[in-house]
């Protein structure tokens, strides 16, 4: 769904949300076994859909996400999901790339009116210690500080 709507905004179409909607899904509670596929489709929408210059910016504020995402799955028991999930990146690059092509065609509104500064979601049942809960917090101050630098620049 993320991917779809900034698609849709960054090709000029206006998306609304209804904050008060309810969506039901039949499916079961949510674990780590969704990893693989937040890991790979994380970077399918980095790659696909932002500008090499935006990526280029958000780069070193990446790998700290990156070392802070192998860290917490390491230690979650999710290491190998992560792994699949990078990997499947590297393995299907060259298609990211012939899509990602097609994706930057459509685009008319830079990155720089898209994105925007928030906080990381990590589900409170997976943070219940406090040194985790700590260092999100601490995290999500580093982001907005580091987006508030680089924001000029993409």
């Amino acid at each position: 769904d993320g991917e779809f709507t900034f698609r849709l905004t960054s090709a000029g179409f206006k998306c609304l949300s209804v904050p008060k909607a309810l969506v039901y899904h039949k499916v079961k509670t949510r674990g780590l076994s969704k990893v693989f596929y937040q890991v790979r489709n994380r970077w399918y929408l980095i790659l696909q859909t932002y500008s090499w210059r935006t990526i280029f910016f958000i780069s070193p504020v990446l790998l700290v996400y990156e070392i802070s995402a192998l860290t917490f799955l390491t230690v979650k028991g999710a290491l190998s999901e992560y792994l699949k999930g990078n990997l499947a990146v590297i393995k299907n690059f060259g298609k990211l790339m012939k899509k990602r092509e097609k994706v930057q065609l459509l685009k008319k509104m830079p990155d720089k009116e898209i994105l925007h500064s928030g906080r990381i979601n990590i589900r409170k049942d997976l943070i219940k210690n406090k040194y985790i809960r700590v260092g999100k917090e601490l995290f999500n101050r580093f982001l907005n500080l580091y987006w508030r630098l680089i924001k000029k620049f993409i």
